[in-house]
């Protein structure tokens, strides 16, 4: 049977009231279990992200690590190709004679010197600029690192206070009903109460009059039948007189 809550003159039972306090109670329990579940979304989310973010930056590290690797090689080749050089222009040069060998050493010693001067320039150049890479890299890492902990923490703060609002919201609701709903049955068992005690000291005072009534009719019956048994009593005293003391003659 459903119960009106908002009819006031309907009696409310205690399995009625219990049966809407648990429906309160599964109402409540199904809300915490979707808070639950946000929650864990949510940190499912955050830790996704930091995997991502640290997948990232592997990712990262390792195309740096690559890039290092293919200067090297890239040395290592130039250094093969500049021997190699040497040597063919020392063959070259040993073909030649005293002279044309001295220009040549002198001309490959400084084109030497200059070669090295340069690979060394570039080698300091590429490796600032790998340096100011990697370090710009990891700035900006550590920059959407703290945006996203920021933005995150400011989710959960947010989450946090809705939740926190829908269950003080949902408390208040439920202590506000929860009171009507008492001062109501207090209300309906009052007046039920003195209803049913007017009603008793009536059926009382009738009970009371029928006995009163019952014990007056049995006294007047009992009373009656006294004075039919002795009510021929002064005649039969008159006679007994007359013939105890008989009366004078004159």
């Amino acid at each position: 049977m459903t119960v009106n809550t908002m009819d006031m003159s309907a009696p409310v039972t205690r399995g009625e009231l219990r049966a809407e306090l648990q429906q309160v109670d599964t109402k409540l329990g199904a809300l915490l279990a979707r808070i639950e579940t946000g929650e864990q979304r949510l940190i499912a989310r955050i830790e996704s992200g930091e995997q991502q973010l640290s997948q990232r930056l592997e990712g990262v590290e390792q195309r740096m690590v690559g890039m290092e690797q293919r200067i090297g090689q890239q040395l290592a080749d130039t250094e093969q190709r500049i021997g190699q050089q040497l040597a063919d222009t020392e063959q070259r040069m040993g073909q030649q004679l005293g002279q044309q060998l001295a220009d040549t050493e002198q001309r490959m010693g400084q084109q030497l010197a200059d070669a090295e001067q340069r690979m060394g320039q570039q080698l300091v150049d590429t490796e600032q600029r790998m340096r100011q890479q990697l370090v710009d890299t990891e700035q900006r890492m550590r920059q959407q690192l703290v945006d996203t902990e920021q933005r995150m923490g400011q989710q959960l703060v947010d989450t946090e206070q809705r939740m926190g609002q829908q269950l003080a919201d949902a408390e208040q609701r439920m202590g506000q009903r929860m009171g009507q709903q008492l001062a109501d049955t207090e209300q309906r068992m009052g007046e039920r109460m003195g209803q049913q005690l007017v009603d008793t000291e009536q059926r009382l005072m009738a009970e009371l009059g029928r006995y009163t009534k019952a014990s007056e009719e049995e006294l007047t019956t009992r009373v009656a039948v006294i004075d039919e048994k002795y009510a021929d009593l002064p005649r039969r005293v008159k006679l007994l007189e007359g013939a105890v003391f008989p009366a004078k003659k004159r």
